[in-house]
């Protein structure tokens, strides 16, 4: 099995030499260099406003602050107020 496989990495080695340098004696045709021609230029466009959060409403903020509150009698401490969902169900079912 090694001997095949090694016989087989030489053949592709073989192959790649002589795929890729000319025979010799014969001329290798060299393509004339390409002009390089500048890129066009795109013109920046103004950047969009990115659309703006729902803000809570007056009644989902006393709930929040309720939740939180709760929680906090319970002993636990918000890390951050961002992520409310005030449309999150906790029990999971409809």
């Amino acid at each position: 099995m090694g001997v095949t496989a090694t016989s087989a990495l030489l053949a592709i080695f073989a192959w790649a030499l002589l795929t890729f340098y000319p025979e010799r004696g014969s001329e290798a045709v060299e393509s004339a260099p390409v002009a390089a021609t500048p890129a066009p230029v795109a013109k920046k466009e103004k950047a969009k406003p990115k659309p703006s959060k729902r803000k809570l409403t007056a009644a989902q903020r006393r709930d929040r602050a309720a939740a939180v509150a709760q929680l906090g009698d319970l002993g636990y401490r918000p890390v951050s107020l961002k992520a409310y969902a005030p449309d999150h169900d906790p029990q999971g079912g409809a």
